[in-house]
């Protein structure tokens, strides 16, 4: 028994030093879903790029879905990323889910704390990802509050 819990013990440890999943990323495609940029299960976006970019010429545009801070997901803003897209061919998309109000535990300011996780993420990893530091925030309701309370601090 002991020695199974030994062989356990090591595998964890084995895994625990391997590289983090935020390390192995790969932000070579043109579309990446469910990045997770916390260790909430919540704390997830997608990103779009363009074909063709670079640290100087691609923006970054951050949407921030609405819902009352009680409810909506990224998801309902995907239709829009993809219409807009052609006209903004300098721009890369990230599109962020938040953890929701939930509990006292997700009460205000978690919302606005999990828009500026994902702004540091994301501009972290700007010349791993090939995009310049430049960002807009943009939300709808309840994420266009969190956008503004974001670019007013």
């Amino acid at each position: 028994m002991n020695r199974i819990i030994s062989i356990l013990a090591f595998v964890l440890l084995l895994s625990s030093c391997s590289k983090s999943e935020e390390e192995a990323m790969d932000f070579s495609a043109s579309v990446i879903n469910n990045i997770s940029y916390g260790n909430d299960t919540a704390q997830k976006m997608d990103l779009y790029f363009p074909t063709v970019r670079s640290n100087d010429t691609t923006l970054l545009a951050i949407l921030i879905h609405g819902g009352s801070w009680t409810s909506g997901d990224k998801n309902e803003l995907n239709q829009y990323i993809q219409q807009i897209r052609p006209f903004l061919p300098n721009f890369a998309f990230a599109n962020i889910n938040y953890r929701l109000v939930r509990s006292s535990e997700t009460k205000f300011p978690t919302q606005e704390n999990d828009v500026r996780s994902a702004i540091n993420f994301l501009i972290n990893r700007t010349d791993e990802m090939g995009i310049s530091k430049k960002y807009i925030l943009l939300g709808v309701s309840a994420g266009g509050h969190l956008a503004l309370l974001n670019a007013y601090k």
